[in-house]
Parts: structure tokens; C-alpha cells; sequence
């Protein structure tokens, strides 16, 4: 199972110019066991770089998920698999560490269902920004 067509590549980088600012105000009432307890009646100011994001788009690629695993946590249970973006399926079955691009994600799972983990990864993964393009093959 794979997918394929256009992948959105995300990158982020922060500005070198423009910055924001955030005012954090900490009540004078913090209790002794608050994080926060030293900085009680202050108020703090933080600058961060803007973050630019930018996206190019890579044609007619093949994505694969190449390792997944499920984590029960107390009740529930989550899915977390990785996944590598091919030239083509051909460049992957000639190089397996061809890829352009590799990418990992998380998320919740019903175990009650009868779907395979697998094929949920895989539709999990047709939900993200950067795959909202790529069909089933």
C-alpha cells in the first residue's frame, strides 16, 4: 500500500528581522507550589522571531509509511507511524533512502474498531496539509 501525487513540502524558518511580542503578567496570588511562584507580581516580556512558513510543491511523488507503533496510554491508545516521500516508486524500489522527504506523525485510535491500524495510518496520513492531494494505490 502507498500513496501518490502532489506533496505539499512544508518548511519553517524564523525571520531575521520581524519579531513578536508577548506580555505575560503573573498574578500576585500564585501559591508556593505554582511553577511560576518566583515571578509573582511581575510582569515578563518575550520577543520571538516571526516564523515564516514556506511550501513548494513536489509532483507525482510516492509516499509510504515505513514503521508505525501503538502506544496504550491508561485507556486509550495512540498510533504513531513514519512515512518517507519517493520521486516515484520506481526511485524507491531501486534506493530505499532515495526519499525527498520524511515525515512522522501521532494520533488517537479507536482499538474497538475492526480497521486495520495500517490502513488508518494511511488514512491519517491522506489528512495531513501536506497530503491532501495523494490518492490510494
Amino acid at each position: 500500500m502507498a500513496l501518490q501525487g502532489n506533496f505539499i513540502k512544508i518548511t519553517t524558518s524564523n525571520s531575521e528581522t520581524e519579531v513578536t511580542t508577548t506580555t505575560i503578567s503573573y498574578p500576585q496570588n500564585l501559591s508556593e507550589g505554582d511553577w511560576n511562584y518566583d515571578l509573582r507580581g511581575t510582569t515578563e516580556i518575550i520577543e520571538s522571531p516571526v516564523i515564516i512558513k514556506e511550501k513548494e510543491i513536489l509532483a507525482d511523488t510516492y509516499v509510504m509509511i515505513t514503521g508505525l507503533s501503538i502506544e496504550k496510554v491508561i485507556t486509550e491508545y495512540n498510533i504513531s507511524y513514519a512515512y518517507r516521500v519517493y520521486n516515484s516508486e520506481k526511485e524507491r524500489k531501486e534506493d530505499f533512502e532515495s526519499h525527498v522527504h520524511i515525515g512522522v506523525d501521532t494520533f488517537s485510535w479507536d482499538n474497538s474498531s475492526d480497521v486495520n491500524p495500517l490502513i488508518r495510518a494511511y488514512e491519517q496520513l491522506k489528512n495531513l496539509d501536506e497530503c491532501i492531494n495523494l490518492t490510494n494505490v
